[in-house]
């Protein structure tokens, strides 16, 4: 029994310096009763209930308001949190969320290989800044991207003897099967520009911010900016101040 006392004395002990330790760092040690049980409850106001103290039905009422007005948001013409349009990578490697700090609801984001305007996402540009109230573009590319590691040239006649086999002809397939009257014009020529292989991830995010500042269908009074998020810190980075070190261009990628 005194092995069993002295042991739940030293834990208690130990959680009164857990507890003093934890106190400093904004956490609150709250007693459970008289048994000298422990739980902690972070001393913040922003996490308490709105309706704490409130009558019941009131916090029940605000949480089906809330509730309807994220189901029907489009249909209110209620914008994301942020007003927020995102163009970044396919790639698996960039958490975007994580990475802009930013929550579920906070924006629209859009994904292609190489975080490139294309036409679609300068669809979706115009239709969120125009119709959904979005007053910021952010687009994010990545060191280390997939779109570097190959030339333009080499990725088109490889489609090219790919498609061939199977009896297909690359320059007279539908690039976007939902509108078909969009063609490439000289499609030998111009096939190349639409799969938009690059050689700098840096310059290319800075065009492609240019795109979107110049476009006639995004208004002039919408913010635009560029990031590239560094696979290996796991941070962004500046368009056009590159860390030392880094992979951000074909030619440290080996691409010949």
């Amino acid at each position: 029994m005194k092995r069993i006392t002295y042991l739940s004395l030293s834990v208690i002990g130990l959680l009164s310096i857990v507890g003093n330790a934890q106190c400093k760092e904004g956490l609150t040690p709250i007693h459970s009763g008289e048994n000298l049980a422990w739980k902690w409850e972070v001393d913040h106001k922003d996490d308490q209930p709105a309706h704490k103290g409130q009558p019941v039905h009131k916090g029940v009422e605000r949480e089906i308001k809330e509730a309807t007005e994220w189901r029907t948001r489009r249909q209110l013409g209620i914008p994301n949190q942020k007003k927020l349009f995102v163009i970044t990578c396919m790639d698996e490697r960039i958490p975007i969320h994580e990475a802009l700090g930013i929550d579920l609801d906070d924006a629209h984001i859009m994904r292609n290989a190489g975080a490139e305007i294309t036409d679609d996402v300068i669809r979706g540009a115009f239709l969120t800044t125009n119709f959904f109230g979005t007053k910021e573009l952010i687009v994010v590319g990545h060191t280390e991207c997939g779109m570097m590691s190959a030339k333009g040239s080499d990725v088109v006649n490889a489609a090219k003897k790919r498609l061939t086999k199977k009896g297909l002809d690359l320059n007279k397939i539908n690039l976007d099967p939902r509108v078909p009257q969009l063609k490439l014009l000289n499609p030998n020529e111009n096939i190349e520009k639409w799969i938009g292989m690059f050689d700098n991830v840096h310059k290319e995010v800075a065009k492609s911010v240019g795109y979107l500042k110049n476009h006639p269908l995004i208004p002039k009074d919408v913010i635009v900016k560029g990031y590239v998020w560094d696979v290996n810190s796991m941070t962004l980075e500046h368009v056009g101040k590159p860390r030392g070190g880094k992979v951000y261009s074909t030619k440290q990628m080996g691409t010949k």
